[in-house]
């Protein structure tokens, strides 16, 4: 008699389970997604600043370079001036006049130059870095790093004692029923060493 009292509960485990288990693997899914979003997020950081530490140690031998070569230009002119009896100095200085009459502004174009220059030759170095930092895994993949922003200091150009370099990368947030991109933005800045 007791025993026919006693609820039949086969099954009663799976139906459980099968509640359960979707909200198990989906907090499993976001939690991951969190993890990798953090090692990214890490990864970038290290990388835009360490490629910036790079950059910088070799801006002092360029300032040294770039100084040498104005000294010897500069010195060329004034032999040239003395011996052909020509105003090199004063034409260069009316175009510089004319330029800013018009409203040319040379320097910046200058400036512009020089750091587009430079976010070409560091965007490569910030992905390898990026990807050395994230242990090569396919979870991550460089493309997705671009350099947005290079501010180059006064001693090749710019203005400041600072480089600047400001860097993104595009994390595609997959988890179920939300599909995202979440963009990852570091700076980094460097003090440039003037030798002074």
């Amino acid at each position: 008699m007791i025993i026919k009292h006693l609820r039949k509960e086969d099954g009663s485990i799976t139906l459980e389970a099968a509640m359960i288990l979707p909200f198990f693997l989906f907090f499993i899914i976001f939690l991951s997604m969190i993890i990798r979003l953090a090692v990214a997020d890490m990864a970038l950081y290290k990388a835009a600043s360490e490629t910036t530490e790079t950059v910088v140690a070799y801006a002092y031998p360029v300032k040294v370079a770039k100084d040498g070569a104005a000294s010897f230009i500069n010195n060329k002119i004034q032999t040239i001036e003395k011996e052909n009896d020509v105003d090199i100095t004063g034409g260069m200085e009316l175009v510089r006049q004319g330029m800013e009459f018009f409203g040319i502004d040379y320097q910046g174009a200058i400036e512009n130059f020089f750091e587009d220059g430079l976010r070409e030759i560091i965007e490569p170095t910030i992905q390898k870095k990026f990807r050395e930092a994230t242990g090569g895994s396919d979870f991550f993949h460089e493309s997705n790093l671009s350099v947005t922003n290079v501010e180059i200091p006064s001693l090749v150009g710019g203005t400041g004692a600072y480089l600047e370099v400001n860097v993104e990368y595009r994390f595609d947030l997959s988890i179920p029923f939300v599909e995202k991109e979440i963009v990852l933005k570091k700076t980094a800045y460097e003090r440039v060493w003037s030798g002074s």
